[in-house]
């Protein structure tokens, strides 16, 4: 069930993450849905552990989607003459 759990939240954090809405709120809402839902109850560590995660892997996701734009800025930021 954890499986499903992390799956439903990634997708929640992925969707929400660009909306001009807090996707921390709705991690918090969905995960107590699931601990409701189960009748698990993680603490607040757990949770907000998992919440940091979830948002290294956004951020992980975004840099390796936008690398070359980043490395073009970057480029010429210090002066390089080859920037597209």
């Amino acid at each position: 069930m954890e499986w499903l759990k992390s799956l439903v939240l990634g997708v929640v954090q992925g969707i929400t993450e660009f909306l001009p809405i807090s996707s921390d709120g709705h991690l918090l809402i969905t995960q107590n849905v699931f601990d409701r839902l189960t009748g698990a109850h993680n603490t607040g560590k757990q949770n907000l552990f998992f919440d940091v995660i979830l948002h290294l892997g956004t951020t992980a996701a975004i840099l390796v989607y936008y690398r070359r734009s980043i490395a073009a800025g970057w480029r010429g930021l210090l002066g390089a003459e080859d920037v597209p």
